[in-house]
């Protein structure tokens, strides 16, 4: 583990070679490149980015790191203990969970009338087969037959429907303790 140089073609560069949060698991081995300390609690944790809390250093301090391990194939549910140790045993590292309001966008029917567009399909029963509305779906959301994740913004608007700001609970992982690494 060391602190990441500066990158000097930041500006103009092409991933994979200069992304900031960057990791990869070839066989017997885990390496990273340019991610903060934050970034690396949210691998090991499974939580987005954007719901780990912690100090200001801890978002803008880049490190890599290279680690060998005896594993054959280091899936996600074997790397994220094995990050979670190395992140308590540098770093120091100590977290706990809570709940916290969160920006959120809601997404809400457009009309006046309350109705749906034309596209849409209202899934208020449980029990409805999914084959219904060919996406992930769950009780009480609305579903576009046919439609993929790629739906932008801007199509909502068609189908009757709009974006607004609000804010949730949600769980959040706050850094309680953390500390910048001895060098190796």
């Amino acid at each position: 583990m060391k602190p990441s140089t500066p990158n000097p073609r930041a500006a103009d560069c092409k991933p994979p070679t200069c992304y900031t949060g960057y990791y990869r698991t070839p066989p017997g081995r885990f390496i990273a490149t340019r991610m903060s300390v934050l970034d690396y609690v949210a691998v090991a944790h499974s939580m987005p980015d954007n719901r780990v809390v912690g100090p200001d250093w801890s978002k803008s301090e880049l490190y890599d790191i290279e680690a060998t391990h005896g594993l054959r194939d280091l899936g996600q549910a074997s790397l994220r203990p094995m990050l979670q140790r190395l992140l308590q045993e540098r770093f120091g590292l100590q977290v706990h969970r809570e709940q916290r309001p969160m920006p959120v966008f809601v997404l809400k029917k457009a009309r006046d009338d309350g109705k749906l567009g034309p596209q849409l399909v209202s899934i208020k029963d449980c029990n409805t087969p999914r084959t219904i509305v060919p996406a992930y779906v769950s009780c009480g959301v609305l579903g576009v037959p046919g439609a993929t994740a790629r739906m932008g913004r801007g199509d909502w608007a068609g189908l009757r429907l709009r974006l607004d700001p609000a804010e949730r609970p949600m769980e959040v992982l706050v850094v309680d303790t953390v500390e910048r690494p001895t060098p190796n």
